[in-house]
């Protein structure tokens, strides 16, 4: 069976205990030679960040490939197929994995049904629940039901600050494309306090003038500046902030540091 192959893996923990606030969220992207030549491979579920690692999803999605017509019985394995002793993590990763199946097979609903299973179990594993909750968020949005991912981004369990940071930035994004701009506005201001990293504050301080909130922009711009220590990256990332708001003058001051 392969479920039996790939037990060494999937007996382990998922990736993560603590959800990273950048690089979560979009397609995985890798590359695969066929016959002699590079073709890009983009996997769109699970999400990046979200799940097994990008070499496992990758080996499980060639897997599929080849499995023709014989998808439904590995859903039924990865379903019924346990043992005595078996770690509700371990239950969750087949329960992931035939989501998985389910999405590349484009059957959403039933893929959605699996996480809901998962997150039954997550009940011995709550340090799990976020990221499970994501990815059905992320499948809801495929379905185009923003309102329901919403509600499941904003049930978000909060373990800590970072924890609390990706429920709060994934909800003032969707709040933001749904037209809800209280909670938008909500969340951003929650974010405001949080010491995140220099991406994540760039694309809150774009949200924000998004929102109308351009003096609390401006104030998130001015502290990351003022913090100074920054990295070459951190400057090209504020100088590129900068030349996309028409703030050149500012631009070329960051300009300036990286010369």
């Amino acid at each position: 069976m392969k479920s039996r192959q790939c037990r060494p893996t999937a007996g382990k923990p998922l990736r993560r205990r603590v959800i990273q606030l950048t690089g979560v969220g979009g397609p995985r992207s890798t590359y695969q030679i066929i016959n002699g030549n590079y073709q890009q491979l983009v996997i769109e579920f699970p999400p990046k960040g979200l799940g097994p690692d990008d070499q496992f999803i990758q080996a499980f999605h060639s897997s599929w490939k080849l499995l023709g017509d014989h998808t439904d019985h590995w859903i039924a394995t990865l379903e019924k197929e346990h043992e005595e002793g078996d770690s509700p993590a371990l239950l969750i990763w087949r329960r992931i994995a035939a989501a998985s199946l389910l999405q590349w097979e484009k059957r959403t609903d039933a893929a959605i049904e699996q996480l809901a299973v998962a997150q039954k179990i997550a009940v011995d594993v709550p340090q799990l629940d976020p990221e499970l909750r994501l990815m059905s968020a992320d499948l809801m949005l495929r379905l185009d039901r923003k309102r329901d991912a919403l509600g499941v981004i904003d049930s978000l369990p909060v373990y800590d600050q970072r924890t609390m940071a990706l429920r709060e930035f994934a909800a003032a994004r969707l709040a933001a494309v749904i037209g809800d701009r209280e909670r938008a506005q909500s969340a951003a201001k929650r974010l405001f306090g949080v010491r995140l990293n220099t991406d994540a504050q760039i694309e809150l301080a774009k949200l924000m003038r998004q929102l109308d909130m351009r003096a609390l922009a401006s104030d998130m711009v001015r502290r990351m500046q003022s913090r100074g220590g920054s990295t070459t990256d951190q400057l090209q990332s504020l100088m590129t902030y900068f030349v996309a708001q028409g703030e050149t003058e500012q631009a070329a001051q960051v300009a300036m540091e990286l010369l």
